[in-house]
């Protein structure tokens, strides 16, 4: 959306090897169905997206494979963060987030670290 949320997911990507569980492109998918249902994007631009997202450099983990994992986080989130949480935990890797609470609760709660990126402005 080349929002600087977006920026930094980019330049992270290009960067570095990117992993999601795969619920990343549902998620991904469902914010730029949101974007063109509001005006934000037009339909060309939706389909561009989503052929950019089908190539990204993003290694897409199993959710399946992350649910017990992902069990312990989700006392203290929803479900589909947790999910996010447990792949970084698996990988130990940083948690790469705009969600301010999120980023505290996998901090404080759990000892993980975070990359706090910008908000994206929704």
């Amino acid at each position: 959306m080349r929002s600087p949320a977006g920026l930094t997911v980019e330049r992270l990507i290009v960067a570095d090897d990117a992993s999601a569980p795969d619920l990343f492109d549902a998620e991904v998918f469902n914010r730029l169905v949101l974007a063109e249902k509001h005006g934000r994007l037009g339909s060309n631009d939706v389909d561009e997206r989503l052929a950019l997202l089908a190539d990204a450099p993003i290694d897409r983990v199993s959710s399946t494979g992350l649910l017990a994992v992902a069990r312990r986080f989700a006392v203290s989130m929803s479900g589909y963060d947790a999910l996010y949480v447990a792949l970084a935990a698996v990988l130990d890797c940083p948690v790469a987030t705009t969600d301010g609470r999120l980023a505290k609760t996998a901090v404080e709660q759990f000892g993980l670290s975070v990359l706090q990126m910008p908000s994206s402005g929704r």
